[in-house]
């Protein structure tokens, strides 16, 4: 079955830096702002949010999981990547998991769009 058209965006998904440069909180950092005109006041929240994030992302295996869900994208066209809570103490709140596609299941849904995902049971 092919796949539906994409719809074109004006902008990058929110869940993407804006440069692909990884690094500490800077300009390549995504940034979280208050919607709809949303208050300033926000703002500074917002901020440190982003920056706790940030630090986070810092220090946890997202570059080196991220690298392996992106082998998959090349080789497969998709890429699954497992965001988990870390263990308490360690570096970072977030573990991450890059998941082969060989132990994936991907689920249409009836307009057609990917909408599930199994994994294979351990």
């Amino acid at each position: 079955m092919p796949l539906p058209p994409t719809r074109p965006t004006s902008s990058p998904p929110a869940c993407w830096p804006s440069s692909p440069r990884p690094g500490p909180a800077g300009p390549a950092s995504p940034r979280a702002r208050p919607g709809g005109g949303g208050p300033r006041r926000r703002r500074p929240l917002l901020e440190g949010a982003g920056a706790t994030l940030q630090a986070h992302l810092d220090r946890s295996n997202f570059a080196v999981e991220m690298h392996q869900a992106f082998l998959d994208v090349a080789t497969g066209g998709t890429g699954c990547l497992l965001v988990e809570e870390a263990p308490p103490g360690g570096p970072s709140a977030l573990r991450f998991t890059a998941v082969p596609l060989s132990d994936l299941v991907l689920e249409e849904g009836a307009d057609g769009r990917l909408d599930t995902v199994f994994r294979r049971g351990r």
